[in-house]
């Protein structure tokens, strides 16, 4: 990760810090893996896509809650500082991880990711965001 925009950034709930992979290391399968602090029915994942340039490379993500498939966003990218809503289907999806997965060859920047049950009650990073996994 880019040491200058931590994987933090991307749930401090502030829209003007951003998270960065590594510059000049594209892998492919670049990804973000919330975990909470117990299962929840997952409804939305929003994301906030970076606001100052490269709207672009957030394209083809995958949202998944443990690893059943919430919603997808395939090829092109949405607006800089755009909210994409990835929204789980059926009532949500049970899960106690919400991963979001960018299947490009591009680095991944996000500004934001916010988390909401399927009643729409939105997750408080504080007490649900535990830990955050590997980020390739």
């Amino acid at each position: 990760m880019h040491p200058s925009y931590p994987v933090s950034n991307s749930l401090d709930g502030d829209v003007n810090t951003m998270f960065h992979t590594a510059m000049g290391i594209l892998k492919h399968n670049n990804w973000i893996e919330l975990k909470l602090d117990r299962s929840h029915r997952v409804g939305s994942v929003a994301v906030i896509n970076r606001i100052s340039c490269c709207e672009e490379r957030f394209a083809s993500v995958k949202v998944f809650v443990d690893v059943a498939l919430c919603d997808q966003l395939d090829g092109g990218g949405v607006g800089r500082g755009a909210k994409h809503v990835f929204r789980c289907t059926g009532g949500g999806l049970l899960g106690s991880k919400v991963k979001v997965h960018q299947d490009n060859h591009e680095n991944m920047n996000i500004q934001e990711i916010e988390v909401f049950e399927s009643s729409g009650k939105f997750f408080y990073k504080q007490s649900i965001f535990i830990k955050i996994a590997n980020i390739y």
